[in-house]
């Protein structure tokens, strides 16, 4: 089977967050099954390590019209050791930046026309090099115009007509509305500026148009297929839509090459379900004490529960045992504010680090303990399967797919709940899990049983092949 995929971010070249991790990762299951697979992604220049990653030219004079402008374009291509194919649309001015969308204050204000563009190129693309899909698999906003583009423009093309177009909800926060005035610049005929098209409140939403233009839409986990198509306020709006068409909920996995503490040559000290003597060494790299290590590993925002951690995490710290705290990520302000405070307030015992860091985000796994995330929406989540691997136990608000990866300890499972979202909650779900640390024996089977886990893209690569097939 040809399999190609679309994505605006994708690992290891490029990644914002958990879409790169899907879109560099199932590719190369794909590919392991025995399929023909090939990714298309922008050329960020001034962000990639193009010397690490060298993509070779092979066509430089390609163009599309945006707006009545002639855009020209030029397509490159890296082959992966798997045997991906990834093809980068290379266009200095729309994606020779800083950042990938805007920094983290302001999106670029020609969002809508970047990937207006990026949509028409990749069609042109492949017209180019002749890839003929049985599936189109676009993943999220930025991709939501190609199946439209397909549908009103190229559903007779010999390329096209028989390709199956898929489509992956990632975040349904993140849905592409702009202006209506983009319709101009997209050259979309007015006919589908309607309620159940493109419309979405008098402007254009791309997320929708991936929804109403593809044939399957497919998301993270199958709590969070639930979530959005039940919950507008969880679904940004747009749940009236997905309950009119075939939502599909399919769990992402980490690839288990990458995340591995017998291999990882990010952290410390390697060590393995067999033998975690050297966790001790990969903690004391970020500590003197022997306590228990908590861990985030986030963005900062609100919907990553981090009124609840702010709440709670002195009445936690200040308990009579010593606890050590472990922080990697950014967000804002009012949060990286606290984690500031709390670093001059207990020294030694907080380790913050307000940046993006992926190998250090490695260590960060290798030295924790216990792993919070009282999200109050997680479509999937990756950090908690990532813990299970490095012998972390997961405190979780279940919800999304922290609902289908992680169950109650006192049931049998895998970590401890939050009963619903709030402080108390949190605090009482943490407090459970350091009483459980400090039984040395029943916390060390609970480690080894999750470590043992199997939360690869070895499943799930199979659950979106099967799809494919049956589409």
């Amino acid at each position: 089977m040809n399999i190609s995929f679309v994505s605006s971010e994708v690992v290891p070249f490029v990644k914002t967050g958990g879409l790169a991790d899907v879109t560099g990762s199932l590719p190369n299951a794909l590919v392991n099954l025995g399929h023909d697979v090939s990714v298309f992604m922008p050329y960020y220049a001034t962000i990639m390590d193009t010397e690490r990653y060298k993509a070779e030219i092979v066509k430089i004079d390609l163009f599309v019209i945006v707006g009545k402008k002639r855009e020209g374009f030029a397509v490159r291509r890296y082959i992966n050791t798997q045997g991906v194919k990834i093809y980068f649309i290379e266009h200095n001015r729309y994606f020779n930046r800083s950042y990938l969308y805007g920094d983290k204050n302001d999106a670029y204000y020609d969002n809508g026309e970047r990937f207006v563009f990026f949509s028409q190129a990749v069609i042109i693309a492949m017209k180019f090099l002749e890839i003929k899909s049985d599936i189109l698999h676009n993943n999220d906003w930025q991709t939501g115009l190609i199946p439209l583009y397909l549908k009103i423009y190229y559903s007779k093309d010999r390329l096209f007509k028989d390709t199956k177009k898929i489509f992956t909800i990632h975040n349904i926060e993140y849905q592409g509305i702009f202006n209506k005035k983009i319709m101009q610049i997209a050259n979309i005929p007015w006919s589908e500026f309607s309620m159940h098209k493109l419309e979405f409140f008098d402007n254009i939403n791309c997320l929708k148009a991936g929804i109403v233009y593809s044939d399957i839409i497919t998301t993270v986990s199958k709590k969070y297929a639930q979530e959005i198509s039940s919950n507008s306020w969880i679904s940004s709006g747009l749940d009236s839509v997905l309950r009119l068409v075939n939502l599909r909920g399919i769990l992402n996995g980490i690839d288990y090459f990458i995340w591995n503490p017998e291999t990882d040559h990010r952290i410390i000290a390697n060590y393995s379900v067999n033998d975690l003597n050297n966790k001790k060494k990969c903690q004391q790299y970020f500590f003197t004490s022997t306590g228990p290590v908590l861990a985030i590993v986030s963005r900062f925002v609100r919907a990553k529960g981090f009124d609840v951690v702010r709440e709670t995490l002195e009445d936690i710290l200040d308990s009579d045992e010593i606890i050590n705290l472990l922080v990697l990520g950014t967000g804002a302000s009012e949060y990286e504010n606290f984690f500031k405070y709390l670093n001059m307030k207990y020294g030694n015992r907080v380790n913050i680090n307000i940046k993006f860091d992926s190998k250090l985000a490695h260590r960060v796994y290798s030295a924790a303990d216990i792993f919070l995330m009282p999200s109050q929406v997680e479509p999937c989540g990756l950090a908690q399967m990532i813990s299970f691997r490095y012998g972390v136990v997961p405190v979780v608000n279940p919800v999304g797919g922290l609902f289908d990866t992680v169950k109650d300890y006192a049931l049998g499972g895998n970590g401890f709940l939050m009963r619903d979202y709030s402080s108390m909650e949190f605090f009482l779900a943490v407090k459970k899990a350091l009483k459980l640390y400090n039984n040395k024996k029943a916390w060390l089977e609970l480690v080894k049983k999750n470590m043992r886990q199997d939360f690869s893209w070895k499943s799930s690569a199979k659950e979106y092949l099967d799809l494919y097939l049956n589409v």
